[in-house]
């Protein structure tokens, strides 16, 4: 996967403490992978976006079928206890969608976040192409993703 040039220069920011234990023996382990968040059309309490996208960096953690944890900086996007999400595994990378109507009553829009970068083709083959439901992690929030602060939007 395509690393950032800030991890290549600073080796930040390093796995979370949940990626790290999961890390050993894991068919993917990476730290430092570029990922980019598009949302478009969200509409939730104090969040309205038209269409943004932004770079930044995160980790990936893929044990299994049934194990992927993710995080974008030092904060779990993908985990047990939160909301649902879809999971796509392909050649130019793994791709995560949220439907932001799972946040709250009346939100709309949609989140795409790409950890970016050519998969192994080891990966795809044990993992496959098709798409399946995960869980973001239970602290996971929309403004976490789209650059206005940690504050949980609508839930």
């Amino acid at each position: 996967m395509k690393q950032t040039l800030w991890y290549r220069l600073f080796k930040r920011p390093r796995f979370p403490a949940a990626l790290a234990e999961a890390a050993p023996g894991a068919l993917l382990a990476q730290e430092g992978v570029s990922v980019k968040v598009s949302a478009s059309d969200v509409r939730a309490k104090g969040l309205r976006v038209s269409r943004s996208v932004r770079l930044t960096n995160g980790s990936i953690v893929v044990r299994d079928r049934d194990t992927v944890l993710a995080a974008i900086r030092n904060r779990m996007l993908l985990g047990p206890g939160g909301r649902p999400a879809t999971l796509r595994f392909a050649e130019d990378g793994i791709h995560i969608v949220v439907d932001v109507a799972e946040f709250a009553d009346g939100a709309s829009g949609r989140v795409e976040i790409v950890f970016r970068g050519p998969v192994d083709a080891a990966v795809l083959a044990a993992m496959g192409t098709e798409e399946r439901a995960v869980t973001l992690a239970h602290g996971a929030s929309l403004r976490q993703w789209l650059g206005g602060g940690s504050a949980a939007v609508a839930g």
